[in-house]
């Protein structure tokens, strides 16, 4: 169970103490800190806010009836009130004559949950975007233009191998893919290898390399890799392919592109 611990104290009762007696109390608190016992805490600045009239009003500071304000607060994990107790009583405030004010916290995250559920919404939005490269690459497979662009927006822009230097919205993307699946004589063998996926929640990008073994309609063989990052970006719920750049490299003393590597 977690406990909420508000801290009062009046600087000037911390004041009158000796530096050796607040190092000994400041070292005690310490000790809640790297035993993991002391799970937060916060800045003694804060701001209050009434609305005795009706009309809400700001000030600085905090906002107490008793002689001492508010110095912060920490949170504490504990078993039981009884063991918080004893942990908070050799802290600064409760025994330079101020008090710790303990309430028990409901409902709060117990460490790492937070993290997890992150880490499994992330591990949702890769899965949505592997799931959509995977039945682009069977619609690739297929020849099936109109399976190519089910998730590209309207405003893709296409860095191609081949010319043009590029291609601006989905009727370009359209129009290569028709091209490049008519120069080829039946079914394309095409696989994404080493494909991998960042995505965050509304952006993500990709990069792998992209394999494609297929027969052209002048009877030669093609079987080649080149590199390929997809970026994606959410619209209206829905992933979709904003950017993708295909490249090869070349042979910087033939000038031709490297049709031949392999990973």
């Amino acid at each position: 169970m977690k406990f909420l611990c508000l801290a009062y104290g009046d600087g000037k009762d911390w004041e009158v103490l000796s530096k050796e007696e607040q190092d000994a109390l400041l070292a005690q608190d310490a000790v809640l800190r790297r035993r993991g016992d002391l799970v937060a805490s916060v800045e003694q600045k804060a701001t209050t806010l009434t609305a005795w009239d009706g009309n809400p009003s700001t000030s600085n500071g905090s906002f107490t009836t008793s002689r001492a304000p508010l110095a912060g607060f920490g949170i504490i994990d504990a078993a039981d009130l009884d063991e918080v107790l004893k942990l908070v009583t050799h802290t600064p405030c409760a025994r330079a004559k101020g008090a710790i004010e303990v309430r028990p916290i409901s409902g709060m995250n117990e460490p790492g949950k937070e993290k997890t559920t992150t880490e499994n919404r992330t591990a949702t939005e890769e899965a949505q975007i592997r799931a959509l490269l995977d039945a682009r690459a069977k619609a690739v497979r297929s020849k099936d233009v109109d399976g190519t662009l089910a998730n590209v927006a309207a405003d893709i822009i296409l860095f191609d191998v081949v010319n043009p230097l590029q291609h601006i919205g989905s009727g370009g993307s359209r129009a290569r893919a028709e091209d490049w699946f008519a120069s080829f004589e039946g079914p394309i063998g095409f696989e994404i290898c080493e494909l991998s996926v960042t995505a965050g929640d509304d952006v993500a990008f990709c990069h792998g390399l992209n394999h494609v073994e297929a027969t052209r309609k002048d009877r030669g063989k093609v079987d080649m890799f080149w590199r390929a990052t997809v970026c994606c970006r959410k619209i209206g719920g829905k992933w979709m392919i904003t950017h993708e750049h295909n490249s090869v490299p070349f042979d910087m003393e033939t000038g031709k592109a490297s049709l031949s590597l392999k990973p």
